[in-house]
């Protein structure tokens, strides 16, 4: 019995040896994965806070640009207010106004709205449209075809070109015979 004891005895000690092994070791697998994802959501969180701070922050910038006026404002822009360009012009019964001269990025756009004020239909025509200098001289022209207008309708006018009339002097509204 003795050496049944000490082989208890024995037994006994080697399990303790492996309990404090087991104790000794920081964190199970399953703990791994647990902190793994708690750091992932920790990190996730951040972000998305980062993200919304942001967005917030960007959005009040825009909500101050168009509080004053009617379209946003665009940093790279340049815009024609010259009075021979953004005034209306007059084709038959055909009224051309919110003449619009605008660069951005590079190209040039013209924006005009036509409006038949007389009490017949009028268009199916097309019209040279001369942006001129100071000095009278054409910079560039584009022909635009009107279509048919009934009285009282409206269609508009949208050119864009890499050609660069933003300052132009003046604009000049033609029909083509």
């Amino acid at each position: 019995m003795d050496s049944e004891k000490e082989v208890r005895k024995g037994t006994s000690k080697e399990t303790k040896k492996n309990t404090n092994v087991k104790k000794k070791t920081k964190f199970t697998n399953q703990e791994k994965t647990q902190l793994a994802i708690i750091l992932v959501v920790i990190i996730l969180a951040i972000v998305a806070i980062i993200l919304f701070v942001n967005v917030k922050n960007t959005s009040g910038k825009d909500n101050q640009n168009t509080q004053n006026n009617s379209e946003p404002v665009i940093e790279d822009e340049n815009v024609n207010t010259n009075k021979g360009v953004v005034e209306s012009k007059q084709i038959d019964d055909l009224k051309v106004d919110n003449i619009q001269v605008k660069k951005q990025d590079g190209i040039t756009y013209l924006y005009a709205d036509v409006t038949n004020v007389g009490k017949d239909n009028q268009g199916d025509f097309r019209v040279h449209i001369s942006m001129k200098d100071e000095n009278d001289n054409e910079i560039i022209g584009f022909d635009q075809d009107l279509p048919v207008l009934s009285p009282g309708e409206k269609t508009n006018i949208s050119i864009g070109s890499t050609d660069d009339f933003v300052n132009a002097y003046n604009c000049t509204i033609t029909k083509v015979e």
